[in-house]
């Protein structure tokens, strides 16, 4: 439940829907609903925000001069992530990791996918541990469940570093392994798609780990 200017708004998953509400003081104003397996797995763009624009549209028949159409995205990113699959809320992280550095939205425009590949190219070797607790902060900081920051030996299995063996920080989610910082490998692992947060585990083998919990 989120109150703002005056309205409480309810988005919960009920029998397999997606249920949104508003009450306004005795008034209760029911505006719909949307089968939760669309809103919740039906992207339709590659940072896995089409679920949100799906929930959005049950939204606008809200005026607009009562609550901004920003702010519901943030309320419903944070409702649907809880129950989405691992790849969705992988990539609505990543958004959220992009939207806590707004000078690299600003410098690119507000185009998500340049000022992920500008944030990835200016990392360096050491700075997986920061990347990989900051990613679980944020989940931790709205309500996504089932995010781990993964401490352990990695084995590089192809390129002039084939069978080198490193220490290396990535995240988990729902026991898959995603890769946030990719970036810190580049001089090691000639990755097909630096910029994807897949971990290539035809290069990289993830040996012995540590949960952090901290």
């Amino acid at each position: 439940m989120s109150n703002l200017i005056g309205k409480t708004i309810d988005l919960h998953v009920e029998n397999g829907t997606l249920r949104i509400n508003i009450t306004n003081m005795d008034e209760d104003m029911y505006y719909g609903n949307v089968t939760a397996s669309n809103a919740l797995l039906n992207t339709t763009s590659s940072d896995g925000t089409g679920n949100i624009k799906i929930a959005k549209e049950m939204l606008e028949r809200i005026p607009h001069d009562i609550i901004e159409n920003n702010i519901f995205e943030n309320i419903i990113r944070k409702h649907l992530l809880i129950e989405n699959n691992s790849d969705v809320k992988a990539e609505n992280i990543k958004r959220l990791y992009i939207e806590e550095e707004p000078l690299y939205l600003e410098w690119n425009n507000n185009d998500y996918d340049k000022a992920w590949e500008e944030m990835l190219d200016e990392t360096c070797m050491g700075d997986c541990q920061n990347i990989a607790k900051w990613i679980k902060d944020i989940a931790d900081k709205n309500g996504i469940k089932g995010i781990e920051h993964v401490f352990g030996e990695i084995k590089i299995l192809e390129g002039i570093y084939e069978n080198k063996i490193m220490t290396h920080h990535w995240n988990t989610i729902d026991g898959k392994i995603y890769e946030y910082s990719k970036g810190t490998l580049k001089n090691y692992v000639d990755f097909d798609n630096l910029y994807s947060i897949d971990a290539e585990e035809s290069l990289i083998e993830y040996g012995y780990t540590i949960i952090y919990s901290i």
